[in-house]
């Protein structure tokens, strides 16, 4: 799979449906009492493009970019119309003063874009990282600026400079959702030629990508085998959050998953030491913390200095 960086025909996704959902477990008791867990922190969004083709040379355009996607295979970029700037009403026009993105320190210089959706007083945040060329603006203790750089395909902000402490860089701009065909799509995109000048076809779902090299929000909490190891080595939200490790080397380290690929907060991994040597537990080439032998920690994530960063408690 690969991300292409083209943007699905704009004069489709204009007369498109879809939006944002969640997904929420809703278990009802028999005293018709209910309790309610969010799977996802973020929502996911969901389109339909079948309803844009307004014409024979559209449904064309459509198979063409459906084709070259591989199908489900390859991401793009979508716009939302309703839902295309970083301006309160995610429609008009952006400013540099629009959202937050850090405040500075006198170090750090990539500041991750954003965006906010507020009613009275509850806001959630959405990572924006497929920003459209050319259209971010910037300020920093209120006063705009042009020295900064912007990857287009991750959404990270750099400026040239690093801010002084406690001022605070706010952007503006307009983003994409990246997006891919949905699998119902994959096996056939159903056409209908019904005459020498219109078509039509089935539905034809879109569903956004939530970082294609990232880590889920939510994954299971199994994985309750026992690692041994004589060796450095490397734990996986795949083998899951609960793992007994035993090293017959001293001075091993265990790397984590990066914290910036996992949601902030946790738990994201209990970890026990049953052998009689201490383990260095590590993101990356950053000592999170020494595991003693016999010991049992539970590791979370937390923003530090506007980047995750695990923290881990000794149980």
């Amino acid at each position: 799979m690969a991300f292409h960086d083209e943007v699905f025909p704009e004069d489709i996704s204009y007369g498109s449906t879809g939006g944002p959902g969640f997904n929420t477990t809703v278990i009802e008791l028999d005293s018709g009492a209910e309790m309610r867990f969010a799977r996802w922190s973020t929502p996911r969004r969901k389109y339909d493009v079948a309803y844009g083709v307004k014409s024979l040379a559209q449904l064309s355009t459509l198979i063409d970019f459906y084709v070259t996607r591989q199908g489900a295979l390859n991401s793009f970029k979508y716009k939302d119309f309703f839902d295309f700037t970083s301006a309160s009403d995610h429609r008009s026009a952006h400013s540099m003063t629009d959202v937050i993105l850090g405040t500075g320190d006198g170090s750090v210089t990539q500041f991750q874009l954003k965006t906010k959706y507020t009613s009275n007083t509850n806001t959630q945040y959405r990572t924006v990282t497929k920003p459209k060329t050319g259209t971010v603006l910037v300020s920093v203790n209120g006063v705009s600026t042009t020295a900064f750089s912007t990857n287009t395909t991750t959404g990270v902000l750099t400026l040239t400079s690093p801010p002084t402490a406690g001022h605070i860089v706010r952007a503006g701009f307009e983003y994409y959702v990246q997006v891919r065909f949905e699998e119902s799509v994959d096996e056939v995109l159903e056409l209908t030629y019904e005459d020498f000048a219109s078509g039509g076809l089935g539905s034809v779902p879109l569903i956004e990508v939530i970082e294609e090299n990232s880590h889920p929000e939510t994954f299971d909490y199994g994985g309750s085998e026992t690692i041994v190891k004589g060796q450095d080595f490397e734990l996986e939200v795949a083998n899951g959050r609960f793992q007994v490790l035993i090293t017959t080397a001293s001075s091993l380290t265990c790397t984590l998953p990066p914290a910036g690929d996992l949601e902030l907060g946790g738990p994201h991994f209990y970890l026990k030491n049953s052998g009689a040597n201490s383990i260095t537990i590590a993101d990356g080439s950053t000592t999170v913390l020494t595991l003693a032998a016999g010991d049992t920690i539970v590791l979370l994530v937390q923003s530090v200095a506007s980047a995750q960063a695990y923290v881990g408690v000794v149980l």
